[in-house]
């Protein structure tokens, strides 16, 4: 019986030491027990349990919706994996936090403008984005004018899209427009055609004239020609807006000129004898315009209003005699110039002085009749030429005369021989033009 008790007493022992060794183990395991964390694949610590890491998160994610007044999305993956970590190395809630802080990426929803699928711009909600293109489409138009317009739009494909974003890429209305209607700069190639003037091709192109210069520094601006190409630095904006108008307007129709031969006129003459009108149409148009600069004009229906009356010009033909003027000067010596047109010597020099020795040829600078040839005080012997077009020549200091008044001669024909005549300080020739008895700088004829 004693035998028998004390064997039940050593079972019992036994059963209670390993229940109790299960129990401590149990124990131990369950206080070892962690979570390594980890945010897209990166480990930030080890924690205790899950729910302080789903816990702070949450806290991120309404901290950020009430900073930005909008719901957030936080779009990375958080990770838990069971390890077995002693105290030392788990870490704290503080430091969770900050590393938590840290490497999420809060999200908000946002709207974004794509021109021909690229993203140009990122705006708080879709009203805003909306607000942007009716703006980019009004810039050029009158909004009171848009019914007349057949068609407004884009040129490219524009769209607005819903996405989650960092909220540092969010730009206001404002910025936004901007950055659409400005885009970058392009170097645009333009020919001149007839009748264009500088300051209207920069008000059309919205330029400054200033900018045309800079953009073609080897160019004078103010000497263009029909035919030449200039450069133009025009913006060229993200989003480029296409509209289409119908437009109704008069157009000139200008004149043609007709030419009729008369033989009792000279060659180089002309008389108009009946006087073109220029005539009028009644012009319906479609007028495509990419942002408010015309790119196509389609003429729809056309009526005349007004005939031009052609006009007629009378072309002389007879040969003009060689003693008429021509119209243009020639050098009536050689030699070099001594002395030029202006003020001198207290007074005004009417003329220029050719140095030449005694007795070299002087030639008529243009065809006339001869008024004068004889002495004429500080002249010495002069020639006077009347071209009898309101301009008249000047020969002085001659020393032998060719010609006598009433004379005719013809250009480059010899009118005397040069001298040291009159008030003159050596052998030279004074030579003069005056325009309606007024002298003018010779070298502006010659």
């Amino acid at each position: 019986m004693n035998k028998f008790v004390i064997n039940n007493k050593k079972i019992i022992y036994i059963i209670a030491s390993v229940i109790l060794l299960i129990i401590l183990s149990l124990l131990i395991y369950v206080n070892s027990v962690a979570y390594l964390v980890s945010i897209d694949g990166k480990t930030i610590g080890i924690v205790k349990n899950k729910e302080q890491v789903i816990q702070l998160t949450s806290e991120l994610a309404k901290k950020c919706e009430e900073e930005f007044k909008k719901e957030v999305n936080i779009p990375q993956n958080i990770s838990f994996q069971k390890v077995f970590a002693t105290g030392k190395n788990i870490v704290s809630v503080d430091e969770l936090k900050l590393e938590l802080e840290k490497e999420i990426e809060v999200k908000v929803e946002a709207y974004i403008i794509k021109c021909n699928s690229e993203k140009i711009a990122i705006v708080d909600d879709e009203e805003c984005a909306n607000k942007i293109l009716e703006n980019l489409k009004f810039q050029y138009i009158d909004k009171e004018l848009e019914p007349q317009f057949k068609e407004i739009g884009f040129l490219e494909t524009v769209e607005v899209i819903q996405e989650y974003v960092s909220p540092n890429l969010i730009t206001s209305v404002e910025d936004a427009f901007s950055l659409i209607s400005t885009g970058t700069n392009e170097i645009k190639k333009y020919e001149i055609e007839e009748g264009d003037v500088i300051s209207c091709i920069a008000e059309e192109y919205k330029l400054k004239v200033a900018d045309i210069e800079k953009a073609n520094p080897e160019i004078n601006i103010d000497k263009i020609k029909i035919g030449q190409k200039i450069s133009l630095t025009v913006p060229k904006p993200l989003i480029s807006v296409k509209t289409v108008e119908e437009n109704q307007y008069v157009e000139e129709k200008p004149f043609i000129v007709e030419y009729e031969e008369s033989n009792n006129m000279y060659e180089g003459e002309y008389k108009v004898t009946v006087k073109g009108q220029n005539g009028s149409n009644q012009i319906k148009a479609e007028i495509v315009k990419i942002n408010g600069i015309e790119a196509e004009r389609t003429i729809l229906e056309e009526s005349i209003i007004t005939e031009p009356v052609s006009q007629v010009v009378v072309k002389g033909t007879k040969e003009r005699p060689k003693t008429m003027a021509t119209g243009s000067f020639g050098w009536p010596s050689g030699g070099s110039i001594t002395s030029k047109f202006g003020y001198r010597w207290g007074r005004n020099h009417n003329g220029i002085d050719f140095g030449v020795s005694t007795g070299t040829p002087i030639k008529a600078s243009d065809g006339g009749k001869i008024t004068f040839a004889g002495w004429k005080g500080g002249y010495g012997y002069l020639v006077i030429i009347d071209h009898e077009n309101g301009y008249s020549t000047y020969y002085g200091h001659n020393s032998i005369l060719k010609v006598k008044a009433g004379e005719r001669v013809y250009k480059g024909q010899t009118i005397s021989l040069s001298g040291n005549t009159g008030n003159s300080t050596g052998p030279h020739l004074h030579f003069e033009i005056r325009k309606n008895g007024e002298p003018i700088n010779p070298l502006n004829k010659l």
